[in-house]
């Protein structure tokens, strides 16, 4: 079987999506359009590249850049799909790039597998106007998955037949977040993502400078970059913290600095299920995150991290901070509870969830 699929992930979050694909038995091809290259190393997979001038990781350089490579998405799956003869479509992330996908399925009439991550759901399905269109694409799609078995309930509350969506979990590559005893965790506070207002990164350095004022020796590291850097910097001066806080940019040895943190905050006012979360747990990070999307489908309250309300304020996050970093028993209960998160999703479980999708699939017209 030959899957043609559409992608604009970032790098380690594309690894991630396609290697349980590839690891499907009766899949032996793998094409994948992208505008840069995946760091994957395998026989089964075709790397369609295109230059557009898109940053890999990170917002676009420009607007054109993005239309560029909307556009070379489109054309080039047309093209390869139909001299190809690409078996079966798929994209992660339904808009645009899984509209993009279900458009050239279905004028090459060949099957369409979507899968919704983060802001889809979230967020874009709950729109009047763009929210209505997209649930026509999911219900004319050959097979939709979503990420918990409570997202997929909704979706079929919503009039999408039950037995054309899936449960494809999120995975991590556990081959490379791992916890390791013998480095020091000298980071009390971990934040990983873009720097835009909805991530709520101001109330993290709010909640730090409280934590701050009774543990003076507290660090606090800010993993990303986006349009709210320069202010964050600035934020952490006024409060006066900026000594503590360090912000690295966007970083490609992400697992080394979770292996050096003791809490993972993420306290976005929306989301899906973020990979940075699951991320965090298989390398026995507890996570403080508040509850929103399917964060609660993976963050158990009070078991491997904490969930707070979607408008919490400083001192709440501060509060459950302290829990962990002044109580040693709690905060290795927390950890290993973490830990148990690796046996639910490494790659094998999405490799069978594939293996489901893909034998549901009408055969490919002649």
């Amino acid at each position: 079987m030959h899957v043609l699929v559409i992608l604009r992930l970032g790098k380690a979050k594309s690894r991630d999506k396609l290697t349980p694909l590839l690891q499907v038995a009766d899949v032996d091809r793998v094409t994948v359009i992208r505008h840069a290259p995946v760091p994957i190393n395998s026989p089964k997979l075709i790397q369609a590249i295109h230059e557009v001038g898109l940053n890999d990781e990170g917002p676009p350089r420009s607007r054109w850049s993005s239309i560029r490579n909307l556009l070379s998405c489109f054309v080039n799956g047309w093209r390869l799909g139909r001299r190809d003869r690409a078996d079966v479509f798929a994209a992660f992330n339904l808009f645009p790039y899984g509209v993009i996908a279900w458009g050239v399925a279905h004028l090459l009439r060949r099957p369409v597998v979507l899968s919704l991550i983060g802001t889809d759901f979230d967020v874009r399905l709950k729109m009047p106007i763009l929210g209505s269109v997209l649930r026509r694409v999911l219900k004319s799609s050959d097979a939709v998955a979503v990420f918990s078995s409570e997202a997929r309930q909704q979706l079929i509350n919503a009039g999408i037949q039950a037995q054309r969506t899936f449960v494809l979990p999120n995975t991590v590559a556990t081959d490379r977040f791992y916890p390791d005893e013998r480095i020091e965790r000298d980071i009390d506070f971990l934040y990983v993502g873009n720097l835009h207002d909805f991530k709520r990164v101001d109330l993290v350095l709010k909640a730090f400078q409280i934590v701050h004022l009774s543990r003076p020796d507290s660090q606090c590291c800010i993993l990303g970059d986006g349009s709210q850097r320069q202010s964050l910097e600035h934020l952490a001066g006024e409060l006066g913290i900026a000594q503590a806080v360090r912000f690295e940019g966007w970083a490609d040895n992400i697992p080394e600095w979770m292996r050096r943190s003791r809490i993972l905050l993420l306290l976005s006012e929306h989301e899906g299920l973020p990979a940075v979360i699951l991320e965090a747990l298989c390398t026995g990070v507890p996570v403080i995150a508040t509850r929103v999307g399917a964060v609660a489908s993976i963050v158990q309250d009070s078991q491997n991290g904490y969930l707070l309300p979607v408008q919490p304020d400083a001192s709440q996050v501060a509060a459950k901070a302290l829990d962990l970093l002044t109580d040693a028993q709690r905060y290795q209960k927390m950890r290993e509870q973490a830990l148990a998160t690796r046996t639910i999703h490494g790659y094998e479980q999405a490799t069978r969830a594939w293996q489901e999708i893909l034998k549901s699939l009408p055969p490919r017209p002649t």
